[in-house]
């Protein structure tokens, strides 16, 4: 794991001794450019990642992360704490996330970072600090046995980017889904499905319980048997980040060429359960996506 620095305005010694520790770490610092500052709040991240991978590796993802001087002390200086890169499959239920440390690594809490500034100064506050991170899915042993096709979600304190397609290769065939994902019924109230392609979802109130709802239309699957299933995550809105998400079989009916339906998913049965607050909602049932949606959880 890469330590962030909060960054200033740079002078010719520092970019000097920026330059040389660039050479020797696994994130590149990207100095603040020269001029007048304007406090910015929140953070922002861009994700890069193939389109198509063997899956024999490497995978590679590059995330920028780039934050308000808030976001740099709610997690400590190291940024990527707020940071998740989610793979949802698309073509079987499955997800997987990129580790960003040894996942047996023993992990002791940060102690505080010292010299925190008031509240009243991280409001004005206009320092930025920006890292590019070099990420791999199959880095620390990890293997990828077979085809598959993934939307790539990452969600950074209160920013997110995506989704963008991946496919990873495999002369060997499909990769075996994942999870046994459980059935959720048809939404209880009216939900019309799409008259073309997509997905529509968003969270409102349903029998006194917060509810992902939504309704599809997608291209019925080569095996008859099979039946589509909606995955969903839900990015949370604030400096330290975190995620909830889940992936569940859903009812639906044939027309003709197309499986159509709708459903609804108290945000319950999510890992962890949602509380109170911001959220960025991603939704996916097969190919279709229903683009990234802000919601308020009451």
């Amino acid at each position: 794991m890469t330590f962030g620095r909060r960054t200033s305005r740079p002078q010719p010694w520092l970019v000097a001794v920026v330059a040389l520790a660039a050479l020797s770490s696994c994130c590149k610092k990207v100095p603040r450019p020269q001029g007048p500052t304007i406090a910015t709040p929140g953070a922002r991240v861009t994700l890069d990642c193939p389109a198509e991978a063997p899956s024999q590796g490497p995978i590679p993802f590059t995330i920028t992360l780039d934050a308000d001087a808030r976001t740099y002390w709610d997690n400590q200086g190291i940024l990527d704490e707020a940071l998740q890169v989610v793979l949802i499959r698309r073509d079987r239920p499955g997800m997987r996330f990129v580790a960003k440390t040894a996942p047996g690594a023993i992990m002791l809490p940060n102690p505080p970072l010292p010299g925190r500034p008031s509240e009243e100064v991280l409001a004005k506050d206009a320092s930025r600090t920006t890292e590019v991170k070099e990420y791999d899915l199959l880095a620390y042993g990890q293997s990828h046995k077979g085809t598959a096709e993934y939307f790539v979600v990452a969600s950074f304190a209160d920013a997110w980017a995506g989704p963008r397609r991946l496919s990873v290769v495999d002369p060997a065939g499909p990769m075996v889904a994942e999870i046994r994902a459980p059935l959720v019924l048809p939404a209880q109230q009216a939900v019309q499905s799409p008259t073309a392609h997509g997905l529509q979802a968003g969270v409102s109130e349903g029998r006194g319980h917060p509810s992902v709802f939504g309704a599809f239309r997608v291209s019925a699957a080569a095996d008859p048997s099979s039946a589509p299933f909606v995955s969903i995550v839900m990015a949370r809105l604030r400096s330290s980040g975190g995620i909830s998400y889940g992936q569940f079989r859903l009812s639906h009916a044939r027309d003709r060429d197309d499986l159509v339906g709708s459903f609804g998913v108290p945000i319950s049965l999510l890992t962890p359960a949602p509380v109170q607050g911001r959220y960025v909602l991603f939704a996916f049932v097969g190919d279709e996506s229903s683009g990234a949606k802000v919601v308020e959880i009451r």
